[in-house]
């Protein structure tokens, strides 16, 4: 009798081990199953590619237009940036910054051009312009450190300059240094003055950072070579 009491409880063991071992097993289905029900919903609303978030720039809606310019910014790449740009000239405030932001985020210098000339145009206010110099020092352009520097020099607003500073700091052109030195010499904001250094500083340091160049062929054969009586 306790033969079988034995079998039995081993055999409920067996069992339960089993079942266990079967819930384990990755279940292959989700792979195959279609979208969730709020992905399905985000692509009908919100637009699925590039294409969609650029035509839902011209809806009426601007929440829509908003989550257009969201969508492109999450999508990134070469193809978001026109869209991008086209949702700076929007009626709509919160989505002109929110367009710019998303440049910075993208990050790609194929909008330095455009975001550069926003600088110098009167019309544009001081926070969006504060905007687009942050934009350029995420985009890191170097094609954009000469131009913010003249904008930084002509500029009348205290944080403006701090920031357009602070954004050839991220830049980091080491020919920038010069016209750090500049700006911070004829400022008498300690704050600008202050940044300018920090920024200079920032330029050394990434500089020190990099492996030094390898010389040449021509180079090496140069100081290889026998010297000259």
């Amino acid at each position: 009798m306790r033969s079988l009491d034995k079998v039995a409880i081993s055999t409920g063991l067996a069992i339960t081990l089993a079942a266990a071992a079967i819930a384990a097993i990755p279940d292959p289905a989700p792979a195959q199953r279609m979208p969730k029900p709020v992905e399905r919903y985000n692509r009908v609303t919100k637009g699925a590619n590039v294409t969609e978030w650029h035509r839902r720039l011209s809806d009426a809606d601007p929440k829509v237009r908003l989550e257009a310019v969201e969508s492109l910014t999450g999508a990134g790449g070469q193809e978001a940036v026109k869209p991008l740009l086209d949702a700076i000239a929007d009626k709509d405030r919160r989505i002109r910054l929110k367009a710019i932001d998303g440049l910075g985020h993208v990050g790609l210098p194929a909008a330095t051009t455009s975001l550069v000339q926003l600088l110098f145009l009167t019309d544009v206010e001081i926070e969006m312009k504060r905007r687009v110099l942050a934009a350029l020092g995420r985009i890191r352009d170097p094609a954009a450190a000469g131009p913010m520097a003249d904008f930084a020099a002509q500029s009348t607003d205290t944080e403006i300059r701090c920031a357009a500073i602070h954004a050839i700091g991220e830049v980091g052109l080491p020919a920038s240094r010069q016209r750090l030195e500049e700006l911070a010499a004829g400022d008498q904001d300690a704050d600008v003055r202050r940044l300018a250094a920090d920024a200079i500083s920032k330029i050394n340091a990434r500089l020190a950072s990099l492996p030094e160049e390898q010389p040449s062929v021509i180079e090496l054969e140069r100081r290889l070579g026998p010297r000259q009586p």
